[in-house]
């Protein structure tokens, strides 16, 4: 049977006071991993989102850097984040995380339980839309993957949270992509929803709906958050 673990993340920022140091320096890597990105940017918060596990960290674009961190009224104070999973399953633990580099890669598992959509990065990107957004103005609103799971309202329309939701879904399940762990994959299927507001300025809203695919239980299963501040 299919379970589901559902995690809820709040940044909150509150003053400018907890900002200091320098940016870290820029570095450039090349990986297909690092796929597919858009920024929450609905307020006093620039973040990073991608649909690999990382958010607030480091993002790329052409396997070239493009940004990094998260920003709050143009200063940056978080290097990198990351989903971490991990789960005894039999007799062994299994672990999935997000650091710098990701065990995750954009896409579902398939109805047999495969992983699919690696290869398409038009499908499984980001999605990005914003209160008021019509079919006829944003092509993420119009291409909306309700199939996959994004979230609808009533009207079975884009369900936008706050002014600005960004949607994306990850998988653990592509053996070839997986960075830190050698062993087998959980299997776990990620929903990452993203939203804010104008009005409440200074956070940032994160929502993981995490689907067990597997044909196996996960016993005394964990999920965190890796954060590296600036």
């Amino acid at each position: 049977m299919t379970k589901r673990i559902v995690l809820s993340f709040l940044v909150v920022l509150l003053s400018l006071n907890l900002l200091h140091g320098k940016s870290k320096i820029k570095v450039t890597k090349t990986t297909d991993n690092y796929s597919n990105f858009q920024l929450f940017d609905a307020n006093n918060i620039l973040m990073p989102v991608e649909n690999n596990g990382n958010f607030a960290g480091v993002t790329y674009e052409n396997n070239q850097l493009f940004s990094y961190g998260l920003e709050y009224n143009g200063t940056n104070f978080i290097y990198a984040s990351g989903l971490w999973i991990a789960a005894k399953v039999d007799s062994s633990v299994r672990a999935s995380i997000s650091l710098f580099s990701t065990d995750f890669t954009r896409g579902i598992i398939d109805e047999n339980g495969d992983p699919s959509g690696a290869d398409d990065s038009l499908r499984f990107r980001v999605y990005k839309i914003n209160k008021g957004d019509t079919p006829e103005t944003n092509p993420d609103y119009a291409e909306w993957p309700i199939e996959f799971g994004a979230p609808v309202d009533e009207q079975g329309n884009p369900q936008i949270f706050g002014d600005q939701t960004l949607w994306c879904t990850f998988t653990d399940a592509y053996d070839s992509n997986r960075w830190f762990n050698s062993s087998p994959p959980l299997k776990a299927e990620i929903h990452l929803t993203v939203w804010g507001w104008q009005e409440i300025d200074n956070v940032v809203f994160l929502h993981w709906d995490i689907i067990n695919k597997s044909e196996n239980e996960w016993r005394d299963a964990y999920v965190g958050i890796f954060v590296d501040p600036d």
